[in-house]
C-alpha cells in the first residue's frame, strides 16, 4: 500500500500508485524479500510511512 493511500491523499487508481507497485515488485525480485517488514499490519503500515531503506552492501549486480 502506497504512503499516499495510508495518508488518504490519493485514490487507489492513480498512475503514481501503479509506479509505486512496480517499484515494490522490482525490490522483491532484486532482493528476494518484501521491502517493508512487520509482525502486524499496523507495524507494516508504520514502516511504509517511514520510507524505504536499501541495504548498505550491494547485493545485486551493477547492471540491475
Amino acid at each position: 500500500m502506497a504512503p499516499e493511500i495510508l495518508k488518504e491523499e490519493q485514490s487507489e487508481t492513480d498512475t503514481p500508485l501503479d509506479i509505486w507497485s512496480l517499484g515494490i515488485i522490482m525490490y522483491m525480485l532484486l532482493f528476494g524479500k518484501y521491502p517493508f517488514q512487520g509482525k502486524t499490519r499496523e507495524e507494516v503500515k508504520m514502516n511504509i510511512r517511514k520510507g524505504l531503506e536499501f541495504p548498505n552492501e550491494p547485493i545485486v549486480s551493477d547492471q540491475a
